[in-house]
């Protein structure tokens, strides 16, 4: 078995284990064999393993490494959160009921055309989080009605606005906002229909004919 194939047979979660633990203490074989277990490969072999791959590096205490600047990269990185199919399932009813109530609420100048995750409906499977893609379009209203739900949206926000930009797109904003409501799982940005389209996913509420494959 080659290197990167034995290195490959231990989980991230197991190497990053080593490595916090290694993060205030040298490593020592007994600490290998307690963490990444082998049946084939003795501490040892692993350890020149984990330093050939650039992970440890030699100290001037004997028979003991520490990490390297790659492994410490590697530490520092968080896994990707895995959620429960029925939480998942849960965050995007929520999200469709969301739509409804943007779409129904005179509070917001705009309305939700089109929405499209990317994942299938029902949710069967777990998974980390949903991408939402959504188009927007101005609702039928009046210009002087549109600029009062626009002026009250921004005196009921906390938000800053540091530039015209913001000022100016704050309705689209506030939309965007309120679908997420706060949610771990859903991520949601605005797009065209021509984005939308060329996207792989499932529409979860479309107002307009879908016009690709994949919904």
């Amino acid at each position: 078995m080659d290197i990167p194939t034995l290195i490959s047979t231990f989980s991230s979660r197991q190497l990053k284990r080593l490595f916090r633990v290694a993060d205030n203490s040298y490593i020592t074989a007994e600490l290998v064999v307690s963490i990444l277990p082998h049946e084939t490969f003795s501490p040892e072999e692993i350890i020149h393993a984990l330093v050939e791959m650039g992970y440890l590096q030699e100290t001037r205490r004997l028979n003991s490494w520490q990490l390297s600047m790659r492994a410490e990269v590697l530490f520092s990185q968080k896994e990707k959160r895995i959620f429960k199919a029925t939480t998942r399932q849960m965050q995007v009813d929520k999200l469709q009921q969301r739509i409804l109530e943007i779409n129904q609420d005179d509070k917001y100048p705009y309305k939700v055309l089109t929405c499209k995750i990317d994942t299938d409906l029902p949710v069967l499977e777990k998974g980390s989080v949903i991408n939402a893609s959504v188009l927007l379009q101005r609702k039928n209203i009046s210009e002087k009605e549109y600029d009062n739900r626009m002026a009250r949206l921004r005196s009921e926000s906390t938000q800053r606005f540091d530039n015209i930009v913001q000022y100016v797109y704050y309705g689209r904003t506030a939309v965007i906002q309120y679908l997420k409501s706060g949610s771990q799982i859903l991520q949601i940005k605005e797009a065209t229909l021509e984005e939308i389209a060329q996207q792989e996913g499932t529409y979860i509420e479309s107002i307009v004919m879908p016009i690709t494959k994949g919904t």
